[in-house]
């Protein structure tokens, strides 16, 4: 193994951006195209925009299937 003296902190982001890509890819080959969705998470405005879909999609999904509060 070459050691290239990567900072600790670059290390684990290419060890996040790996995994992740890995789960996306065994959601590709696990379900219809049509119900996996990547969303894009660079930066704070992401992340919360992010949130907002799923908390979105819950209450969707809730409300199909009679489970509102």
């Amino acid at each position: 193994m070459m050691c290239r003296g990567y900072p600790l902190k670059k290390i684990q982001e290419n060890n996040e951006a790996e995994i992740m890509e890995v789960i996306l890819e065994e959601a590709r080959s696990s379900y219809p195209a049509e119900i996996v969705v990547e969303l894009k998470s660079e930066d704070m405005e992401d992340l919360e925009a992010n949130v907002s879909r799923m908390v979105d999609w819950i209450a969707v999904w809730r409300k199909d299937r009679g489970l509102e509060t």
